[in-house]
């Protein structure tokens, strides 16, 4: 497997791009390792969306039936159920 990084300055976001004819054992384990990285909790703060990565994640926290997620820098109030986290 190749790994190429090229740096783009006019892009909003970063992001991964994945080519391949069929998905080897060293592809999966990549795969495998990346997934928890790359999934995301969707919260609000101060009546705005955001995104945060669950790798960011300190805690999470039920309270009045209201799920919250915390950062190192904030609160988010989420709508995720916590059996499904």
């Amino acid at each position: 497997m190749r790994f190429i990084s090229i740096k783009e300055n006019n892009i909003d976001e970063n992001y991964l791009e994945l080519h391949y004819n069929e998905i080897d054992a060293e592809t999966k384990a990549v795969l495998e390792r990346l997934g928890d990285t790359l999934r995301y909790v969707e919260g609000i703060i101060d009546d705005r969306k955001v995104s945060v990565p669950i790798s960011d994640l300190f805690y999470i926290e039920n309270v009045d039936r209201k799920v919250y997620v915390y950062t190192k820098d904030q609160p988010l109030k989420t709508k995720i159920q916590l059996y499904g986290v």
